[in-house]
This record gives structure tokens, C-alpha cells and sequence, in this order.
């Protein structure tokens, strides 16, 4: 499965990841990128919370640990999702927290 394809799963996979918090998105990518014993550790960490939350993270984190074509996809989707995002903020004017400077006249 190519991670540009657009079979439901991988919609359905995209559209997930898009209703994520920035930062959200921005840390599971990192913690993604991160290797294996990085990984096990930040999972370990979030198993502590003791919620239901934090034992889903680390559950996910573990899943894609053990499948590394999958975890590779999610990351790339994270990547494309963020690309998008920064791309239409740059067409529209808004950059971040900056104000957007009025058409000229």
C-alpha cells in the first residue's frame, strides 16, 4: 500500500490524524521518528498517567513499533497533513499567531 493512495483505510487514516491537535500531530511524528528504545521509553511514560488516554498512546506507539511500513505511512501522512496545513496558511496570509496584512489597495 503506497502511502499516497487514497483507499478508504488510508482516507479514513488521514482524517483521523487531521482532527489531532497541532501539537498532537506534531509529537506523534517526532516520538514516531524516534528509535526504537526512544520509543519504548516515551510509551512507558505514558502508560504511567494511568488513564485511558495514555494507555491508547502507548498502545498506538506500540502497534506501530511492531509494524514499521505502517508507522512509516503515519508519519508521512502526518508530514502531508502539516505540509497542507502551512501551504494554505501561506496562501491565505495567515502565518501562525501573525496578523494578516490587508490586501493592497
Amino acid at each position: 500500500m503506497r502511502p499516497d493512495s487514497d483507499e478508504p483505510a488510508d482516507r479514513d487514516l488521514r482524517s483521523l490524524l487531521s482532527e489531532l491537535d497541532p501539537k498532537a500531530r506534531d509529537t506523534l511524528r517526532r516520538v514516531l521518528i524516534h528509535d526504537q528504545a526512544d520509543r519504548d521509553a516515551i510509551a512507558s511514560r505514558l502508560m504511567r498517567y494511568r488513564d485511558q488516554n495514555g494507555q491508547d498512546w502507548a498502545d498506538i506507539i506500540d502497534m506501530l513499533t511492531m509494524y514499521p511500513e505502517a508507522r512509516q505511512k503515519v508519519v508521512w501522512l502526518l508530514g502531508e497533513i502539516e505540509a497542507a496545513i502551512a501551504d494554505f496558511a501561506s496562501s491565505s496570509g495567515e502565518l501562525g499567531l501573525l496578523p494578516c496584512r490587508p490586501p493592497a489597495p
